[in-house]
């Protein structure tokens, strides 16, 4: 009768093992979902910036406050930093641009000059978007194997012993 305990318990260890392999896995796609959805609101963003040049809405460049906030807790430093220095380089550019609407001013060939320079400035920091970004969007978690993938695996690592000529 002990050993049909002992049978029992190792059912059970198996059983709370699958379900924590499962869970796991789940959390990796999880985070892999959130990441990827920053991501792509960013690109979104510089894609809109590449269509409308310096004028931007005043709307989209306060909403990708939000994108930076998200990002600050799911991404390294160095996301969170190119992603504000990329927000600050847009809101330049929104503030220059909005200020060379007034074409009698004297200074708006400077502001007009001066918005096209922090576009460039946002351009250049959006070509190592994808570099930055890219450690933190592969799904290189190692898989844990199940028992019996274990067992085939060890399997066929002692069959790879065998002396045969």
């Amino acid at each position: 009768m002990a050993w049909a305990t002992a049978v029992i318990s190792f059912l059970v260890l198996i059983v709370a093992f699958m379900q924590w392999r499962t869970a796991h896995q789940k959390v990796v796609l999880d985070l892999f979902d959130r990441r990827i959805a920053v991501y792509n609101k960013t690109h979104d963003f510089y894609l809109t910036i590449v269509k409308q040049g310096i004028q931007q809405e005043l709307v989209d460049v306060s909403r990708f406050h939000h994108v930076r906030n998200e990002a600050a807790f799911l991404f390294g430093a160095e996301v969170k930093k190119l992603l504000e220095d990329f927000h600050v380089a847009v809101i330049n550019m929104s503030s220059q641009a909005m200020m060379a609407k007034e074409i009698d001013s004297p200074e708006h060939g400077t502001y007009v000059k001066s918005a096209y320079a922090h576009m460039k400035e946002a351009m250049a920091i959006a070509a190592s978007f994808e570099t930055t970004f890219s450690p933190y969007l592969r799904m290189d978690q190692k898989t844990i194997p199940t028992p019996m993938e274990w067992l085939r695996h060890r399997n066929e690592v002692r069959k790879s012993y065998n002396d045969q000529p």
